[in-house]
């Protein structure tokens, strides 16, 4: 097994474990989602009318359910089996949503060109091939298909490379590794995740030399409700932490 193969396994095997605390504590109860990507994505959607959607990395299914409304079929995949069992469980009544278990840089399963619209939120930092995932959405996807990838911003937000400070009235990034891209390890809720961290050129160059075209940059801000819900994204009003670009198939 060679060391990409190892390092995918091993995240693979993290979200099979943290599955049902992720569904009971996140998902559907993600208000940061649900504040600074969703009207974006659903946006894109609406405007597209795409008829199959790609869910790429889809969890425990909140974002499929939410677009399944608008589109004609839907499939959702995600490499954790423990994740897709709970997705299927709670989409009982989404009939046109189709969940599979699988890598997103190989999907056999999908024709080529049949695809209108792929959604991957937050994938990128969950996947070791990042070219092999571009890939394999450029074989899939038709010609003018919106991508969209939402990630953890490079610059603010690096795992075991860079720590915040807070001096009066100002937050200050200490970033001591940015330019070390690879799988790092970091707690949420006290729980080990592990994000595989690249830079902004490496994220951006590798989706235009992978056949698509940058249409749009987005580095949310926190709205008010999501303050309200939760203080600690105050910071997201003035520093971002997370990029969603929205691309194009050429």
């Amino acid at each position: 097994m060679n060391r990409s193969s190892y390092n995918q396994k091993r995240i693979i095997a993290i979200w099979n474990q943290l599955s049902e605390y992720w569904n009971n504590n996140f998902g559907e109860k993600d208000i940061l989602k649900h504040e600074i990507f969703d009207p974006i994505i659903i946006d894109v959607v609406k405007k597209n009318k795409p008829r199959l959607v790609l869910d790429a990395g889809c969890g425990e299914g909140y974002l499929s359910r939410k677009i399944a409304p608008l589109v004609n079929r839907l499939v959702a995949v995600d490499m954790s089996k423990k994740m897709i069992r709970i997705a299927q469980r709670k989409s009982a009544g989404f009939p046109n949503i189709n969940y599979r278990i699988g890598n997103c840089r190989r999907m056999a399963f999908l024709r080529e060109e049949t695809i209108d619209c792929i959604i991957g939120q937050m994938l990128l930092n969950n996947v070791v091939d990042f070219k092999g995932l571009l890939r394999e959405f450029n074989r899939i996807s038709k010609k003018g298909a919106p991508i969209l990838l939402s990630f953890l911003h490079p610059c603010f937000t690096i795992p075991q490379g860079s720590f915040w400070s807070k001096r009066e009235m100002s937050y200050i990034k200490i970033i001591t590794d940015y330019f070390s891209e690879g799988l790092k390890e970091f707690h949420l809720n006290e729980k080990k995740i592990l994000n595989y961290h690249r830079t902004i050129s490496t994220v951006f160059n590798g989706i235009i030399e992978s056949g698509f075209i940058i249409k749009k940059v987005v580095e949310p801000k926190a709205t008010n409700n999501l303050i309200k819900h939760n203080p600690k994204y105050t910071r997201m009003k003035r520093i971002p932490g997370y990029i969603l670009v929205i691309s194009t198939k050429r």
